[in-house]
């Protein structure tokens, strides 16, 4: 099997497998306990047929990264049933709570946190609303980069990131129209520009720049910003992506 050159897909690693995603479908693979590799697809009609609004090309960032992880979460879950860990798959509403606690966790450690301690270390420094800016921002990208490195400490996440490289090598393969066989496979890098690690830097890096432009205002009303702009700052991302 293999696509014609400029194809776009694209895909996550779940548990024991991986999740790829075509333009008007989707489908998920895991490796069972007993070795057998089980899959299953679903039509997935463009975004843009579904909500006009996809269309507007800062708004459209926002959509995808919602679809990209309602998807991403149904994904994680068939396979964890799949391959053992989990009792039976979640449904809709499990994943629609799985996904605010997750959200809400995110923005506690990755944006109110260091912005209350950004604020903490420029009043003890001594300093201004713009080293406030410098430091929030070095402290999330920090935090963002030691998360990343300390869950791929663990085997399990380990095996993830192995299944993650592969999808990325497959996808290389794929939007370049070779086989997808192994040896074709193999010659591609398991890095990938559109990979959604790459997204989250982009997204601390962008969030960066537009609030050093906010450094001038109070306190309350960059933490402010910081919440509300989140829509705005992943579209941004997506159109750099």
């Amino acid at each position: 099997m293999s696509r014609s050159p400029g194809a776009s897909v694209g895909g996550q690693a779940v548990i024991e497998g991986v999740m790829m995603r075509a333009p008007d479908a989707w489908a998920v693979a895991a490796r069972r306990p007993d070795g057998v590799i089980e899959a299953k697809r679903n039509e997935l009609p463009a975004l843009t047929s579904r909500n006009p609004l996809a269309k507007v090309p800062f708004l459209r960032g926002v959509f995808v990264l919602i679809e990209a992880m309602t998807l991403g979460f149904r994904a994680l879950s068939w396979s964890a049933e799949k391959s053992g860990e989990e009792g039976e798959e979640l449904g809709r509403r499990e994943i629609i709570v799985t996904m605010v606690v997750a959200v809400i966790a995110a923005l506690a450690i990755f944006v109110i946190g260091p912005a209350f301690a950004a604020n903490w270390l420029k009043d003890l420094l001594g300093g201004n609303s713009l080293l406030f800016v410098v430091l929030d921002g070095a402290l999330r990208i920090g935090l963002i980069v030691a998360y990343i490195w300390l869950i791929g400490r663990s085997a399990e996440i380990q095996r993830v990131f192995q299944y993650h490289g592969a999808e990325h090598k497959t996808i290389h393969a794929y939007e370049s129209g070779d086989p997808l066989d192994i040896a074709s496979i193999q010659k591609y890098s398991p890095r990938h520009p559109r990979c959604g690690t790459s997204f989250i830097i982009i997204v601390a890096m962008v969030a960066f720049v537009v609030f050093l432009t906010l450094a001038p205002l109070p306190f309350q009303w960059q933490f402010a910003a910081r919440i509300l702009l989140i829509p705005f700052i992943a579209g941004i991302s997506y159109v750099v992506l």
